[in-house]
């Protein structure tokens, strides 16, 4: 197992400026140190939208242990179109922060489709924030040590204004659902590659999206929802989204089929706010480089901490009413939510045919707090008994308030009274020890607001038990090296053992510095003085006193430390410290908080005066000097599925355990590979200050941003993937249970391509190289047998990735600005306030490549195989499944379609025209025996010209003896040859050995055959009714 773990530490650089005067000049107008940070720069839709988008986004299944369930409420046809309507559950643990859908908590309603998107970094889609191309200097790390103006205008524009990384799309619609980026040339890529045709248009006022499937239907999304954002607070960031109105999601307004057929959707509009996230940002100032004098006026090191809410505008759309061209209409009743007003809820769902209601679906709800749950769906019907599902959750009564602070790392809920996100150590950041909440993840609460109970219109139940994500493996933990000196000394001497004096010091090299790669420039110290007073039994604090001092010997200065819990201005430490106390020996002791540079030479020095004082003077301190991996327990945030069980009433009917561990494992008594991630994202912008000095010096602040808005799963949307999960009946495994195993691989942080000055991390989106992740590879029936257990079955899927066909890499670049340089004008000065660093979104096509499933049975093992083949990356389709059985010739199906042939048959011509890709046009049954192959068996289907996939006849091979292939002809190909891949493809020209089976004369104007004629047979006449939907004579 990996744990990652992203904690990024940014600098900012404030520099002083001399002036020959004696007057203060500030750039900006702030007197303490409150940073006017930029607010993450990530904007995500409405939270119907959101919910819908998570299908896009989400493979759920066993790999990531999350609940889903699905009630098919109703299809809606129209001629060849279906349209079927569905409520669905899925999560793995409510967010503190999350709001419901319009349904209900974790519920979505299928109804149609629509499209979301993330804004990440800018609005693509603003004339003035295009995406971002960068110059081809950026690619090469020569150009920075000798940059151009184009290199130092794309990183100012990108920095501070402009797009350079892709937003994402997520849809979900019918069969389908996936992501897309828009590359910069305004192409959409899907991620992973499928063989949809996307579409983007544009008018003056707003950007739709047609996406057309394989088989020709088409779903218009151009029903727009508009999203504005803000935030409240003091000294809250704008952030780049402030007041802009962003398109954060597309409904689909209407579905059509090539053949015939439309569905309409009809929306009301809703305008609402709400409050989505809390955003906390620490800064403390430093001083790194030189240091002048005066001080920085008006600024202070006591840590700063800001608390903002973003506040979020919805200008969008509620579903209204569905309806076909034959009269039927689905309608929703909605009304205002209690939980955010302004916006609505589905209470009713009705199916109109002609206008006289047939069926209705009621929504009940209940709310707690901020969060609606749906609790119970019920179903009616003329003449039949009405249906009533019903709903539980755990713990909904124990739910914190939205936005509070007691979350874990991932958001969810973890039972602790936070004062504020900040834990009290955080590798990497400045002064945290007056922070005290506690984000680890606690699974016996993460669960509250669960599904926990399904009651079945039947009076059955399903009961599901869930426990914590937990896993077994290797962490990446922080090496730390200490330091340690001390020295001290009695007051007193022989010619005046009273009020004599005594003088120590020792004299240290602090260690080298470590590799500059992991970013650490100083080491954090702390000093302690302190004064005991063994003597007089009354107090003399004016003649008892112990002088001390840290004195850099290298560059002749005294150090500069704070008091520790006062982080006023530093003082330096060379002072002195009074004995106010007497024979009870209770320690006057002080504590100072400071850096030490590393490989330099440093005194401490310590005077005692006074007979029976005693006084030390010690510094530890510690840095990081490397990673190390160790195996660790973890808790993993959130939950998974632990059990479902099922009853009849009060008698259990079923039960399915499940196990996140392998077979192997679980006899060896360890865990399996759990992939897991913990991300905290920061954020930065720019401070700058013009100081008195005496010459050109820098100065920093340092901070950390936490939020709640964006929790860096990467993953594909999930925090957890289990490389294996066994399903089990029974806890000891007596009855057997099936094992999985899921392909688990790690998304990937992309490398820095320049890091001027300090090194530091930058928050920045993942490479997606787990984007098959939860694809299921292997599955084993078995039985226990004895102390072990006994394979049934075993099948292994085999997954083929495509290197170059529809392979796409689509680069974002995140680019962070420092404080400017005003010492200097040039251009290589300019370019070393920035940090850039790289991601790109993968696509690519991979599918599965074959299944090999064997069996173990009484009589011996029998192996059986499939093979899977997509020859033509122009449709994606499956051209070729070969069967391999323990004994006969393995047996072949080719399927050719419409981009399999050269242009040329106007059918065709008008097929590919109108994207008919998934049209079978010949299938092709034969044996390969030794180096020879057989046809068996053949069809064609031809279509009318025109494009709108009216069949005109389908032809047949008649033959009781197998043909050999020298004397056979595939439709795309020469005599004699198998089928031909695209680029080799000939016009549409069959085998003359194909006989006419059926020929469909013409159609009506809904795309129904009106009369079809048998060979050597009469014609069949149709007569279509209601609409064209169902055949009446």
């Amino acid at each position: 197992m990996m744990k990652i773990i992203n904690i990024f530490k940014f600098r900012n650089y404030l520099l002083i400026i001399v002036f020959n005067c004696s007057f203060l000049v500030l750039v900006n107008a702030q007197s303490s140190l409150t940073p006017p940070i930029s607010r993450l720069d990530i904007l995500y839709p409405s939270p119907t939208a959101t919910e819908l988008g998570k299908y896009g986004e989400v493979k759920p299944n066993l790999s990531n242990g999350a609940m889903q369930y699905s009630i098919p409420l109703l299809e809606v046809r129209d001629q060849n179109l279906t349209l079927p309507i569905s409520l669905n559950y899925f999560s793995n643990c409510l967010k503190v922060d999350q709001l419901a859908s319009n349904v209900g908590m974790s519920w979505a309603l299928n109804a149609g489709g629509m499209i979301t998107r993330v804004v990440v970094g800018g609005d693509d889609f603003r004339k003035y924030s295009p995406y971002s191309v960068p110059p081809r200097a950026l690619e090469s790390p020569a150009s920075f040590n000798n940059p151009d103006q184009s290199l130092i205008s794309f990183l100012k524009n990108t920095a501070e204004y402009s797009s350079s990384q892709p937003d994402i799309f997520y849809f979900n619609f019918g069969e389908f659902s996936g992501k897309f980026v828009i590359d910069p040339s305004g192409k959409p890529v899907l991620i992973p590659y499928q063989n949809l045709k996307i579409e983007l248009t544009e008018n003056s006022f707003e950007h739709n999206f047609i996406i057309t499937t394989p088989m020709g239907v088409r779903y218009y999304f151009d029903k727009v929802e508009w999203t504005k954002t803000g935030s409240l607070g003091a000294g809250c960031p704008r952030g780049i989204f402030a007041e802009q109105r962003v398109e954060s999601a597309w409904y689909v307004s209407k579905v059509t089929h090539p053949k015939n057929g439309t569905i309409q959707f009809l929306y009301e509009k809703v305008n609402y706010s709400y409050f989505s996230s809390i955003d906390q940002t620490i800064s403390i100032f430093t001083v790194l480089g030189q240091t002048c004098s005066p001080r920085f006026v008006g600024v202070s090191n006591q840590p700063n901490i800001s608390t903002c809410k973003q506040n979020i505008s919805i200008d969008g759309w509620q579903i209204k009413e569905i309806n076909n061209s034959n009269g039927l209409s689905v309608r929703f009743m909605n009304s205002i939510r209690t939980d955010m007003p302004g916006n609505k809820r589905v209470d009713k769902i009705t199916v109109f045919h002609s206008d006289i209601p047939s069926k209705s679906y009621e929504l009940i709800y209940m709310t707690k707090g901020e969060r609606m749950f749906l609790t119970a769906l019920k179903e009616s019907s003329a003449g039949t008994p009405m249906k009533k599902y019903s709903f539980g959750y755990s713990g909904v009564n124990y739910l914190p308030d939205r936005l509070s602070f007691s979350q874990d790392r991932f958001g969810f809920f973890n039972g602790r009274s936070n004062p504020e996100f900040f834990t009290p150590k955080v590798d990497g950041s400045f002064y945290f020890s007056q922070f005290f909440a506690d984000r680890s993840s606690n699974g016996n609460v993460s669960i509250y607001g669960m599904l926990d109970t399904i009651t079945y219109p039947t009076g059955g139940k399903s009961v599901i038990t869930y426990e914590s994500h937990k896993g077994k493996g290797e962490e990446t933990q922080v090496v730390k090296e200490g330091i340690s000196y001390e020295e001290e000394v009695w007051g007193g001497t022989t010619s005046n053992p009273i009020y004599g004096e005594n003088t120590k010091e020792l004299i240290f090299t602090t260690p080298p510095a470590p590799h500059e790669s992991l970013g650490v420039s100083f080491i954090q110290a702390t000093v302690k003085i302190l004064v005991r007073n063994f003597g007089e039994n009354f107090p003399d604090p004016f003649n008892r006193v112990v002088a001390y001092e840290l004195y850099n010997m290298s560059s002749g200065q005294y150090v500069n430390g704070n008091i520790k819990g006062d982080f006023s201005i530093p003082v330096s430490i060379n002072s002195l410290m009074r004995a106010y106390n007497d024979y009870s020996a209770v320690d006057n002791q002080v504590e100072y908080e400071c850096t030490l540079n590393f490989n330099t030479q440093y005194r401490i020095r310590i005077k005692s005066m006074g007979s029976d004082l005693l006084a030390k003077m010690s510094i530890g301190g510690e840095f990081q000097t490397g990673n190390k991996n160790v195996i660790t327990d973890f808790d993993l945030g959130g939950a998974r599925v632990k059990s479902i069980t099922t009853y009849d009433h009060s008698r259990i009917t079923d039960v399915k355990n499940y196990t996140y561990n392998s077979l192997d494992n679980l006899k060896n008594g360890t865990n399996d590979r759990v992939l897991y991630m913990v991300n905290t994202f920061v954020n930065y912008q720019q401070l700058a200050m013009n100081v008195f000095c005496r010459d050109c010096a820098y100065a920093s602040f340092d901070y950390d941003q936490l939020s709640s808005t964006y929790i860096t799963t990467g993953l594909g949307g999930n925090h957890v993937y289990y490389n294996a999960v066994v399903e089990h009946k029974d806890n000891d495994f007596i009855n057997g249970g099936i094992e999985r195993k899921f392909m688990v691989t790690n998304d990937e942080m992309g490398p820095v391509i320049f890091d001027a000055g300090y090194p530091q991390k930058i928050s920045s989106p993942l490479t997606n190289t787990g984007f098959m992740n939860g694809t299921e590879i292997y599955t084993c029936i078995f039985t226990k047998q004895n102390n072990g257990y006994r394979k049934i079955k075993e099948s292994f899927m085999d997954y083929f990735i495509d290197p170059v066909n529809n392979a796409r890499d689509v680069r974002g670049y995140v680019v962070r600005k420092e404080g400017p340089n005003p010492c200097s004008d040039d251009l290589l000065a300019n370019l070393l306030i920035y940090k850039v660093t790289v991601f790109d979104y993968l696509s690519r096509w991979f599918y599965l490549k074959s299944i090999r499933n064997i069996t173990y049975g009484e009589s011996g093992v029998t192996e059986e195989r499939e093979s899977y083949d997509y020859d033509n990356p122009k449709h994606g389709l499956l051209s070729k499944t070969t069967f391999f059985k323990s004994k006969g010739d393995p047996e072949i199906i080719s399927v050719l379609y419409p981009n399999d042939y050269a242009n040329g048959r106007a059918f065709i011509d008008d097929m590919k025209n109108n994207y008919l890709i998934a049209y079978p046009i010949e299938q092709i049954r034969y044996k390969k025996s030794g180096n020879s192959y057989f046809i068996l068996s053949g069809k064609i289907t031809e279509f009318h010209n025109g494009g709108k996939a009216q069949v005109d006849k389908i032809s047949e091979i008649e033959t009781l003896n197998p043909i050999e292939l020298s004397s056979f002809k595939f439709s795309n190909n020469l005599q004699g040859n198998l089928p031909s891949g695209s680029a080799s493809a000939v016009v549409f020209s069959p085998y003359n050995g194909y006989k006419e089976k059926l020929i469909y004369l013409n159609y009506d104007t809904y795309g129904n055959p009106l009369a079809v004629k048998k060979t050597d047979g009469p014609v069949i006449s149709y007569l279509w009714g209601y609409n064209g939907q169902y055949p009446v004579a």
